[in-house]
């Protein structure tokens, strides 16, 4: 059988020689923006001591806290530095306000706020701030778990000042806030914050101890211990798996049994070249291109986050059964293309956060 030809098919074509308020609550226990931080903003206190966990289970994903902050966990997700203010902070009264810094976590359903499952982060952020009329400061892109996010520094129509970060996670806007007294605590914290939003993980994630580096290139990819890589002739590309039967699989134009990442990358001026691209850094034309030769049905397409850049993230079956989540982009004049896939979709599904978390670690070298 020959099923698994897409896979090798899509390496062969892009390596062509060189010429703010709660509406939902998940269950949860105690374990064109600018594309970088405002300038002139810096950490003016001492850095809060995280390594405290807490487990957003309905998502799959945790995240480290201050540590001493106190956790409510009988209703919406809310951290305080002095625990004597968690009843103002839960209160819901815009005239009782916290004098410390509090954090805290909402979640706006698309659904139920009138978003299409493809919606991106301008219709959450339009949502968001109709929601909470905001009075933005500063704003920046970020990344969290290989998708795009946008943070802001702003006051709501209450006064209450803080930084919220906000992305989009399965089928919900996910809202994550710190709550200051004031704008200048907030730009003090802004430091803290981004080291916060670097340990949102999937729960139980593997460590990422195997190190890869592309052989035609200076891209740079973690696995979990114990995974097998394969790494193809000279700009072929390289796939890594749990098992070398499914590597074999794969040389062999063969079906494999279990997810499968195939990691492509390579100058965006062989792809122009061979007259497959026309701007070097189109993301819509490189979303069409890989769409067209993967003959994915009926895509979910979403904004994503990799290599401190935006990408697009695409997850769907295409004509033969096969099952594909990837994310795709533009680095260093180079393209890029990783993916997970299989036969088996529930397998795939199931290892969409895991995925996740090796996109957020790939880095160039």
């Amino acid at each position: 059988m020959r099923r698994c030809y897409p896979i090798l098919f899509l390496a062969l074509f892009l390596m062509i020689p060189t010429s703010v308020g709660a509406i939902e609550s998940f269950p949860h226990t105690v374990d064109e923006f600018p594309q970088q931080p405002p300038p002139g903003v810096e950490n003016v206190t001492s850095p809060l001591t995280l390594g405290e966990v807490y487990l957003v289970e309905g998502l799959g994903i945790q995240f480290e806290y201050p540590a001493g902050w106190l956790p409510n966990t009988q209703q919406d997700i809310t951290f305080t530095a002095d625990p004597a203010e968690m009843p103002i902070a839960t209160d819901g009264d815009p005239s009782t306000k916290p004098l410390s810094p509090f954090i805290s976590m909402d979640f706006l359903p698309l659904a139920a706020v009138g978003l299409p499952m493809d919606a991106d982060t301008e219709d959450a952020f339009k949502v968001i701030n109709d929601v909470l009329a905001l009075q933005i400061d500063e704003q920046y892109e970020t990344g969290v778990l290989s998708k795009r996010a946008v943070t802001v520094l702003a006051a709501d129509s209450n006064d209450d000042y803080g930084i919220i970060t906000f992305w989009i996670q399965r089928d919900v806007v996910v809202v994550f806030i710190m709550s200051t007294p004031n704008a200048d605590g907030a730009k003090s914290l802004l430091s803290d914050w981004e080291t916060i939003l670097t340990t949102l993980r999937p729960i139980q994630s593997p460590p990422l101890t195997l190190e890869v580096t592309s052989q035609f290139g200076n891209l740079a990819w973690q696995l979990p211990e114990g995974w097998h890589v394969f790494d193809g002739p000279d700009r072929f590309g390289a796939f890594a798996s749990r098992n070398d039967y499914d590597l074999y699989q794969i040389g062999q134009f063969q079906l494999f049994e279990d997810v499968v990442i195939t990691v492509l990358y390579q100058p965006v001026s062989d792809l122009m070249n061979a007259g497959l691209l026309t701007e070097p850094d189109d993301l819509d034309e490189l979303l069409n291109l890989n769409m067209q030769f993967l003959n994915l049905q009926n895509p979910i397409v979403r904004e994503g986050w990799a290599l401190e850049g935006p990408a697009y993230s695409v997850e769907a079956p295409n004509g033969d059964g096969f099952y594909t989540y990837g994310v795709m982009g533009f680095v260093d004049d180079n393209v890029y293309y990783v993916q997970a896939s299989g036969f088996n979709v529930q397998r795939v599904i199931d290892f969409k956060l895991i995925f996740d978390w090796i996109i957020a670690n790939l880095e160039i070298r």
